[in-house]
């Protein structure tokens, strides 16, 4: 029995998937929107608004995404009956520190993710 036991956190829980997850939500966004670029450009059209707003919708998209799973992280992080650092060797500790790196990992990504959709808005010609 550990000392600080909290009941929620077991070790099936420790998955690391919801870490990878808002890294590979803006990598699939990313490579989608410039496949959709090559083939809206390669196709004859002139890029502009519809291309440009073509990729910022998904954008966001990708974004809520991302904040869900950033979410859960967060919450992962907040679990009762702890202070940083996150060092320890327990499953609650485990929790908390997965849970700081996704949202530490999904703010990243929302913030490359917004670039992609920036830029696309600003920059939507071929050529």
């Amino acid at each position: 029995m550990m000392s600080n036991a909290h009941t929620d956190v077991e070790e099936k829980s420790q998955s690391l998937w919801l870490l990878a997850c808002p890294p590979t939500i803006w990598a699939v966004h990313f490579l989608g929107s410039y496949a959709l670029a090559v083939m809206w450009c390669r196709g004859g059209g002139t890029g502009g608004y519809w291309l440009g707003v073509s990729i910022a919708a998904p954008a966001v998209v990708a974004l809520a995404l991302i904040a869900i799973v950033g979410w859960n992280g967060w919450k992962r992080h907040k679990i009762p009956g702890g202070e940083a650092p996150h060092d320890g060797d327990t499953d609650e500790d485990r929790s908390r520190f997965l849970g700081l790196a996704t949202v530490l990992l999904a703010a990243l990504s929302a913030i490359a993710t917004v670039y992609i959709g920036v830029a696309a808005l600003i920059f939507g010609g071929c050529g």
